[in-house]
């Protein structure tokens, strides 16, 4: 009883260490796949689609979180000002949405 906890202990110290040995693939955590899981072939993921930020002019109505406000400028580092009653906020540009 006793060798067989030291044989998985020396298993998950060779795994650990990148010597996989042959055999049947398993999961990341190291357990066996089950028969449904065995010849299943990968999907290709379906291609991403980038849909591009709006472009604010100054003046422009935004929302930002539950608050509503004007577009003033874009920063050099890609985050917007707004003014949202008598107070400027510095938010990223890609949290605003249209009023």
């Amino acid at each position: 009883m006793y060798s067989g906890i030291h044989h998985d202990s020396a298993l998950v110290t060779r795994q650990q260490k990148g010597k996989w040995m042959s055999g049947r693939s398993r999961l990341p955590g190291g357990n066996p796949r089950k028969a449904s899981q065995r010849h299943a072939h990968r999907v290709a993921q379906a291609p991403t689609v980038v849909v591009p930020a709006p472009t604010w002019r100054p003046g422009d109505r935004v929302r930002w979180k539950d608050y509503t406000g004007q577009y003033l400028r874009e920063t050099i580092d890609g985050q917007a000002e707004l003014l949202i009653g008598t107070r400027t906020y510095r938010v990223a540009a890609g949290e605003l949405r249209s009023a």
